[in-house]
């Protein structure tokens, strides 16, 4: 029943003609899409305060399991507030203001805190430039970013942790995916995937969720058909994956 209401809802605008598809392609976007809700519905028990923790673990919990709720959330504010009390930001710190500020559409904060991670000397890591790239896919949705020169943007993004041998995850791919469905560009989709297996990159749950997505966003026939298709050479080549279907 729930892969029913899965794929009626993921397919009702596709063509008869990719009926086609074969019933183990279909059980196998359904089962990693159930396992990945069925993960994210998993609640934990909350931490509990350990006195061990040093005043930045302290500081960068704080700021995502506190500060990030408040109205009126200013980054140095509290990069200020931790020099007063001699706690040194590092990336994690910056990464969690970053995504903060993000996620609530103040794109132009983004900027500011980043010029500060240069000026603090903090390096980058995956999850900075992860963040960076979430920001396109971000602006992208709320239309604050010039669709014909975000792909450029992005991909300047993967070549500067391509240069400085940052690792390139599922989690930026599919970033890139996401960013490439809000603006129906399937050329640049076929691209991606393209980067995705020269680094031996695999998909995961959330590969195939936003794939399917695009196939009920996207009202082109043609285009439809070239996502199709992109979608079962990622099916194809799953088994190589470092995860098994288990059917």
């Amino acid at each position: 029943m729930l892969l029913r209401i899965l794929f009626e809802d993921a397919f009702d605008h596709v063509d008869s003609i990719y009926a086609d598809l074969s019933i183990l392609t279909f059980f196998i976007i359904g089962y990693m899409l159930i396992r990945f809700v069925s993960k994210k519905g998993k609640i934990g028990k909350p931490k509990e305060f350990d006195e061990r923790n040093s005043p930045l673990i302290d500081f960068n919990k704080y700021i995502k399991d506190v500060w990030a709720f408040q109205e009126n959330v200013n980054p140095f504010s509290i990069l200020d507030e931790m020099r007063m009390k001699n706690v040194i930001p590092d990336t994690t710190t910056f990464n969690t203001l970053l995504d903060i500020h993000i996620t609530r559409g103040n794109f132009r904060s983004c900027d500011e805190i980043m010029k500060r991670m240069e000026i603090d000397e903090v390096k980058k890591d995956s999850v900075t430039y992860n963040t960076l790239l979430k920001r396109i896919s971000c602006e992208l949705k709320s239309h604050t970013l010039n669709s014909k020169n975000y792909f450029e943007t992005a991909m300047g993004i993967i070549d500067e942790m391509e240069s400085k041998a940052i690792q390139i995850n599922t989690i930026t791919f599919n970033t890139l995916f996401d960013a490439c469905i809000r603006v129906n560009d399937i050329d640049n989709i076929q691209i991606v995937y393209d980067r995705m297996k020269d680094k031996k990159v695999y998909p995961d749950e959330i590969t195939y969720g936003t794939i399917v997505r695009g196939l009920r966003l996207i009202e082109c026939r043609e285009d439809k058909k070239k996502l199709m298709g992109i979608l079962e050479k990622m099916l194809e080549n799953f088994n190589e994956g470092n995860e098994q279907v288990i059917l």
